[in-house]
C-alpha cells in the first residue's frame, strides 16, 4: 500500500526550492522563508523521511544495475542495519537487497523513524531467499551520502581523464 505521507512529505520538500526562488522572496531571509513555509505545510520538516526515501530512489533505483554493479561497496559502512531476516553477506549484498526493496516498494517507515526493508529473492525457485533489515531514518540518510559521495567521485574519476 502506498505510503502517501512519504509522497507528500517529498513533494512539500521540493517544493521549498520553487519557494526560494520566487521573485517575491528574494529579499527575505532563510529563516523568514523556512518559518512561513513551514507554517503553510503543517510544520513538516523540509528534512524528512519523503525526501530520504526520494534521495534513496534516484541513487539505488534509477541507476541501471548494469551501471553500478561494478561498484565496490565494502568500504560502505553498513553498522546502521540490523538484519532481522537473512545472513548478512557482504555490503555488495546489503545494497542490492536495499536496492530490490525500494524498486518494489517493499519498505516501510514506523512512527519511531525505523525504516524496515524487506526482499524475497526468488530468481531461484528452489531457494527462497527472504531478506529484512531495520535502519533508523537518520542512519540510512548518512548511508545513503555515503554511498552518493562514492559514486560521484567514481563517476568523476572515469571522466576526467
Amino acid at each position: 500500500m502506498t505510503d502517501w505521507n512519504l509522497v507528500i512529505q517529498a513533494d512539500i520538500s521540493m517544493l521549498w526550492i520553487q519557494e526560494c526562488l520566487k521573485p517575491e522572496n528574494s529579499q527575505k531571509t532563510v529563516e523568514e522563508l523556512l518559518n512561513e513555509y513551514t507554517k503553510n505545510n503543517e510544520n513538516i520538516n523540509l528534512i524528512n523521511p519523503g525526501l530520504l526515501i526520494m534521495s534513496a530512489y534516484i541513487l539505488f533505483v534509477y541507476p541501471k544495475e548494469s551501471d553500478t554493479s561494478n561498484f565496490d561497496y565494502s568500504t560502505i559502512d553498513t553498522s546502521g542495519f540490523d538484519i532481522k531476516v537473512g545472513e548478512k553477506r557482504d555490503n555488495n549484498s546489503i545494497c542490492r537487497r536495499i536496492r530490490n526493496s525500494l524498486s518494489h516498494a517493499n519498505f516501510n517507515i514506523d512512527k519511531y523513524n525505523m525504516i524496515t526493508f524487506k526482499d524475497s529473492n526468488t530468481n531461484n525457485k528452489c531457494n527462497n531467499d527472504p531478506f529484512e533489515t531495520c535502519i533508523k531514518c537518520e542512519d540510512f540518510g548518512e548511508f545513503v551520502n555515503e554511498i552518493m559521495l562514492k559514486y560521484k567521485d567514481n563517476y568523476f574519476c572515469k571522466h576526467r581523464k
